[in-house]
């Protein structure tokens, strides 16, 4: 009986993957919140990069194989290893190029000991004023 063994030598090319902004936001805020727990952060963004690294493959974007959850819109809910991505592809206007746009992911910022601004819009405004105050006492 012969046996047949298939070696790929080159793996498909990478998704581009893009976070929504509000996304985007709240990982830049939980940053800025947390800039002196480094150690903590680092593990956080490894997390991250394995997100982004487990979704940009193709075979898990596209779903390949029909194993995860799909709603209206082609969206995708991706929910291995703890991740619950949603998830979409989308076309690059300006190259034509597929990307996957996430919309929704479980950053989990809890269990890598970072802490979350509860009240981001207070903080926001917070700043505002301070800056309004710093401005007005240079000026007086």
């Amino acid at each position: 009986m012969k046996q047949y063994r298939l070696n790929e030598d080159r793996l498909p090319q990478k998704l581009h993957v893009v976070f929504s902004s509000k996304i985007r936001n709240r990982i830049d805020d939980i940053y800025t919140k947390n800039q002196n727990n480094v150690k903590a952060l680092y593990q956080w963004f490894d997390y991250i990069d394995g997100i982004e690294s487990y979704i940009s493959n193709p075979t898990i974007s596209w779903d390949n194989m029909g194993r995860y959850p799909n709603y209206n819109n082609e969206r995708r809910f991706i929910n291995d290893f703890d991740y619950n991505v949603g998830c979409i592809i989308k076309i690059n206007s300006r190259t034509n190029l597929p990307y996957v746009y996430v919309f929704k992911v479980n950053l989990k910022p809890k269990e890598f000991g970072l802490i979350e601004s509860k009240n981001r819009i207070n903080r926001i405004i917070s700043e505002v004023i301070n800056q309004y105050l710093r401005q007005n006492l240079i000026i007086n």
